[in-house]
């Protein structure tokens, strides 16, 4: 993929008329592998515009939450992300983050 020449942590106006196609980026995190007792900690999407030449035109839209678990983090995983358990402290997602 073709990295942005725009900052993508700021939307770009949608041109008037514009054909281009929409893709987004998910990235998710976890306080492990295992989804039967492991957490989603942070959930974060980039949707950005893509014209016919797969060339980059545009940011549409960014959402980025973090969700403090039941549990402290693991130290492997905030090793592995950089999410510890102040920056999750008191963050709560509702429903539709899940």
């Amino acid at each position: 993929m073709r990295t942005l020449e725009t900052d993508p942590r700021q939307p770009t106006p949608h041109p008037a008329n514009c054909t281009d196609k929409v893709g987004i980026i998910l990235d998710v995190e976890t306080t492990g592998l295992d989804p039967n007792k492991n957490e989603v900690i942070e959930l974060a999407m980039l949707a950005f515009r893509y014209d016919t030449v797969d060339e980059i035109t545009g940011v549409s839209g960014i959402f980025q939450s973090f969700h403090q678990p039941s549990t402290s983090i693991p130290a492997e995983v905030t090793k592995l992300t950089g999410i510890t358990d102040a920056m999750v402290a008191g963050e709560v997602a509702g429903a539709a983050f899940l």
